[in-house]
């Protein structure tokens, strides 16, 4: 996979990640007043990548914050000082890491009044920044994989190739919030109509679309997808560093429906011209998968004609007598 040294910062205007201004790829975390967004002090970063574990078991950092900071490790809340504050250290504390591998981190932090500061130490001399070596970014998309219906119908699940990410701060009043991409960035069709996504959520590597029509066993289904910006941002499919997914043309989605749609409706019957079997007819393609013989009853000028076999060719049932 790509990676680069560092983590990918987002700077935005005011504390609460209103408006993305640039991204920069910061190879230690060691910011002050020269990220200032022009606005005065209020301004904001979202920093996202990979950390390497130095030891099995507990990890441990210090960050050096003034105002507000919180750090997310492997998925896990490891700080969480949300208030304004004088520069203050903080202990980040990740569990269950391997010595050697490496671990998701995202770091939030907001400037609010006059001196800005943030710094990713380490926790063995912590008047040394975390190396560049122990931090990466991989630069890579999600790339879709796959797209099926829930077996109840009730969903469109789509299936990328790594982990996605929809843990997000709107403002500091909660530590996460989940975001992905909105409803509206998704058109899913039944039967060549829309179907409209009525709910977004994210599971693993899967999103999730819940429909407003539940889909049945026999309808054709489609899904698109469009990215909202050129750009990385918090409101769409991205991975858990960042890189936001590409839009997806309309697709094909395998229906795993076991909801019932509308049965085939009989047209006519007919024997073969050799007289060896009789031939239904129906109004739609059937299933390979089909009724026993012993379900058939056959007669000839009003005695038994056994059904020795049955097959099925497009919409026709051939019995064999």
């Amino acid at each position: 996979m790509p990676y680069v040294d560092g983590l990918n910062v987002e700077l935005y205007q005011g504390i609460n990640f209103d408006s993305l201004v640039a991204t920069n790829i910061e190879e230690t975390i060691n910011l002050d007043d020269s990220y200032d967004t022009g606005d005065g002090d209020e301004w904001s970063i979202r920093a996202q990548g990979e950390i390497q574990a130095y030891a099995t078991g507990t990890n441990r950092w210090y960050t050096l914050s003034d105002d507000r900071v919180r750090i997310w490790i492997n998925g896990e809340l490891a700080v969480n000082n949300p208030t304004d504050h004088p520069q203050t250290y903080d202990l980040v504390t990740a569990t269950g890491l391997t010595n050697g591998q490496w671990y998701s981190i995202k770091i939030e932090f907001a400037e609010n009044t006059e001196v800005g500061r943030l710094a990713l130490r380490q926790y063995s001399n912590y008047t040394q920044l975390v190396p560049k070596e122990q931090l990466r970014f991989n630069t890579s998309a999600p790339t879709f994989q796959s797209a099926a219906t829930s077996t109840d119908g009730t969903k469109v699940v789509l299936t990328y190739d790594k982990a996605l990410s929809y843990e997000e701060a709107s403002d500091w009043a909660s530590a996460t919030s989940s975001t992905t991409a909105a409803t509206s960035d998704f058109a899913v069709t039944t039967d060549g109509s829309a179907n409209a996504v009525t709910a977004v959520a994210v599971s693993g590597s899967t999103v999730e679309l819940t429909l407003t029509n539940t889909v049945k066993n026999d309808q054709t289904v489609t899904v698109a997808y469009t990215d909202p910006t050129s750009g990385n941002d918090a409101n769409a499919v991205q991975d858990n560093t960042g890189n936001d997914a590409a839009s997806l043309t309309s697709t094909s989605v395998t229906n795993n429906s076991t909801v019932a749609g509308t049965a085939p409706s009989f047209s006519s019957a007919a024997t073969s011209t050799d007289g060896s079997k009789v031939v239904l007819t129906y109004n739609e393609a059937l299933s390979s998968t089909t009724a026993a013989a012993s379900t058939f009853a056959v007669t000839t000028d009003g005695s038994v004609n056994a059904v020795t076999g049955v097959a099925i060719s497009g919409s026709t049932v051939e019995l064999s007598l």
